[in-house]
């Protein structure tokens, strides 16, 4: 918001022979301007000149901690993290109850990577405003890469106490739900992201995974086919093709993830999977060529391996046997009972 100027008339005081007196309020006045300026060149998200701005109302005014707050927003834009970080600090050496500061400072040391400070600094905003829906929310969200998912879903819900339209907030509970194998909560609160916010694919692609885990692959079809109306990404395509293998449907299978691999040459899951598809057709070589180069892109990719002997045995290569035990070496429990005839 801008501050509105004030006019100032400087008038020279006398007293007898004295030296003059003057009330100078020029620099403060142009600090005011300044401070102006950059914030109609950040609301125009010309960030650079935004900083000059705020840095020429510092010069003239050192204890100027809106300026120091809202420069650091802009070097925050600018990816300039250390020194958003010494912006806002200052700012808060001068106003220590901006929480809006603490909550800029921990989105710097979150982008650093700096989680634990980050997490600190939310805490902070949390504690000087206990509505802050955005301090609570990427609070959460450290908690959930931490695998503290209940407590991840506390600060999510609390997230939407303060705006219940906090359609990723939603989604991010859901997640956490997920995971805690809560899915029926997870169906809701994914249902209820889409609700707010349509066009948010990753939404439906979440839905779509948790009604596989639901074992309603048709309800995760159509979950699937409404992300790639939105945004087609390979990822999506190859968690339809997926459910569309639940649903006994393994040429749609097929044709999914050839087009995931078709948007990305290097997807691993996607040859295996279709691997499997094809191994279920009976297509045993086209099969053994996927794996092979599942396992050309990552040899350490167990699973690529177990098909590739599944495959093999139903061509009776007698190398199936190195794949199982390969598969087993990899942690794939099942290698173990595939091999257990090999000599």
């Amino acid at each position: 918001m801008k501050h509105l100027l004030l006019s100032f008339l400087v008038i020279p005081l006398y007293f007898n022979a004295q030296d003059t007196v003057k009330v100078n309020t020029i620099p403060n006045q142009d600090a005011e301007k300044y401070y102006n300026e950059g914030i109609s060149a950040y609301a125009a998200r010309t960030f650079e000149s935004a900083i000059s701005s705020f840095t020429q109302a510092i010069t003239l005014r050192p204890d100027f901690e809106k300026a120091y707050y809202n420069r650091g927003i802009c070097r925050y834009e600018m990816k300039d993290l250390s020194g958003a970080i010494q912006d806002e600090t200052k700012a808060l050496e001068l106003n220590p109850q901006n929480d809006q500061a603490y909550y800029y400072r921990g989105q710097a040391y979150y982008a650093q990577g700096k989680k634990d400070d980050a997490a600190a600094d939310y805490t902070k905003a949390i504690g000087l405003n206990g509505s802050h829906a955005q301090a609570y929310y990427y609070r959460g969200g450290i908690k959930f890469e931490n695998q503290d998912y209940k407590g991840a879903i506390t600060d999510f819900d609390n997230a939407i106490m303060s705006k219940p339209d906090y359609a990723y907030a939603f989604n991010d509970r859901g997640s956490a739900k997920r995971l805690l194998e809560n899915y029926d909560g997870a169906v809701l609160d994914y249902n209820k992201a889409i609700s707010l916010d349509p066009k948010l694919a990753f939404v439906l692609n979440n839905l779509g995974s948790v009604l596989r885990k639901k074992d309603d692959p048709k309800g995760a079809i159509a979950a699937y086919d409404k992300s790639i109306q939105i945004k087609p990404d390979a990822q999506t395509f190859n968690n339809r093709g997926s459910a569309k293998f639940d649903a006994g449907d393994y040429a749609g299978a097929i044709k999914d993830f050839s087009e995931a691999i078709k948007m990305k040459y290097d997807y691993t899951y996607a040859y295996n999977n279709r691997a499997g598809a094809k191994i279920r057709l009976k297509d045993y070589k086209g099969a053994v060529a996927d794996c092979d180069f599942a396992i050309k892109l990552n040899d350490k990719y167990g699973y690529a391996y177990l098909n590739r002997g599944i495959a093999k045995e139903m061509l009776r290569d007698k190398t199936a046997c190195d794949d199982w035990k390969k598969a087993s070496s990899l942690g794939v429990e099942t290698g173990k009972s595939y091999g257990s005839d090999c000599k």
